[in-house]
């Protein structure tokens, strides 16, 4: 299975690092200080809430497979489209002449997916554990 993971969580860091060099775009700019801090603390949160509501999902279950919440984390169809959409607003520049914020906002959306898609697949055993789901081979 690590055949399938593994090249699902590169991906997804790559995808990250994507994030991360929009934002040090936003950053490195004539932005001031507090904007960009507001965007990577909003950007964080909301990494943090993708990941919470996958977990979620599995919340109510007695026995999951061994890798269904990363698989369903990795797999994500709707977390692929929001990043391809937010990369590709941010590198073909988009509306950028419309939205002022349009860097932010792509950037908020990357990062929010892939991260949180990261975290909540690295942290599933633990979600599993704490949760006493039975994991099942």
């Amino acid at each position: 299975m690590g055949l399938v993971l593994l090249p699902l969580v590169v991906a997804w860091i790559a995808g990250a690092v994507y994030a991360v060099s929009i934002w040090y775009s936003i950053f490195s700019g004539h932005t001031p200080l507090p904007y960009s801090l507001a965007v990577l603390m909003l950007a964080c949160a909301g990494a943090l809430a993708y990941a919470w509501r996958g977990l979620s999902r599995f919340k109510g279950r007695n026995k999951v497979g061994a890798f269904e919440i990363p698989l369903f984390l990795l797999l994500n169809r709707c977390a692929m489209l929001v990043f391809a959409l937010a990369a590709a607003v941010h590198y073909f520049e988009w509306g950028s002449a419309l939205l002022s914020h349009g860097p932010a906002l792509s950037f908020m959306l990357a990062f929010a997916t892939s991260a949180g898609t990261l975290a909540g697949s690295l942290c599933a055993g633990v979600f599993v554990a704490r949760q006493g789901i039975e994991i099942t081979y």
